[in-house]
């Protein structure tokens, strides 16, 4: 993800350097000016508030964060009489441990983790599709914690989904909460619906213009327009780059 994001810059600047070749000898720095004010928005907002993970770290925790917030809605209970299993190793004396037990050989624990990898991909696809065929997504709990872990594992079109479901159930009184959510639902659809997503962030800056979030909104709309009016430049250089590579 940060790959791409870094590409997607790259492109944006190729763009603004082309058109600035281009710019009238009267005005020589015109479109320059706007690059750098771009440039320095794009970099200032394009960290999310929301932690980027590895792909690694994406694979083994969506799977056990979803089960969390989904777990919240109703908590098992547990046995008193039945022993933690972090008080059941403890209890262990390693000693009585065989040496050949102590000491695995690598392949072993490279089969382990690989077995641990599939099995959490495997629990991970469950949940992701079980969340995109939900007949009644209304119906699940905390939608915003939901949303956000989707979010940090890169499935921007489910949480999407869990962002406009939380804006439903939230009022507008709650302006932290608010403010957040129509923020993170239009950097969702940003690269897929940017009309969704400037209204978005248009309804942000009207309602919340000293929110936190109404800089980092107004700067990613002045991006969004920037790339609507030069949609033909951004393409072309997208063209010539594939080409090229």
């Amino acid at each position: 993800m940060k790959q791409k994001r870094y590409y997607y810059h790259y492109i944006i600047c190729g763009c603004i350097a082309a058109a600035a070749a281009t710019t009238r000898a009267s005005d020589p720095n015109a479109v320059l000016d706007q690059s750098r004010t771009l440039r320095r928005q794009f970099m200032a907002h394009t960290l999310s508030a929301v932690s980027e993970k590895t792909p690694d770290e994406k694979e083994a925790t969506l799977a056990e964060l979803i089960e969390q917030v989904l777990s919240l809605q109703a908590p098992q209970t547990k046995d008193p009489n039945q022993p933690s299993p972090s008080s059941s190793v403890a209890d262990e004396d390693p000693n009585s441990k065989p040496l050949e037990q102590k000491t695995s050989a690598p392949s072993s624990a490279k089969q382990t983790t690989e077995q641990q990898t599939d099995a959490a991909t495997k629990q991970r696809n469950h949940w992701i599709e079980w969340l995109s065929t939900i007949e009644d997504p209304e119906s699940i709990p905390h939608p915003k914690e939901l949303a956000d872990v989707l979010y940090r594992a890169g499935r921007l079109e489910s949480a999407a989904r869990y962002y406009d479901i939380a804006l439903s159930q939230t009022s507008k009184e709650q302006a932290p909460t608010y403010s957040w959510l129509l923020f993170q639902s239009a950097n969702c659809v940003r690269r897929t619906d940017a009309a969704k997503a400037k209204t978005r962030y248009e309804e942000l800056v009207q309602l919340y213009p000293n929110s936190v979030w109404a800089a980092a909104a107004q700067g990613r709309l002045q991006m969004l327009n920037w790339l609507e009016t030069n949609q033909t430049q951004v393409q072309q250089y997208t063209t010539l780059r594939s080409e090229n590579e």
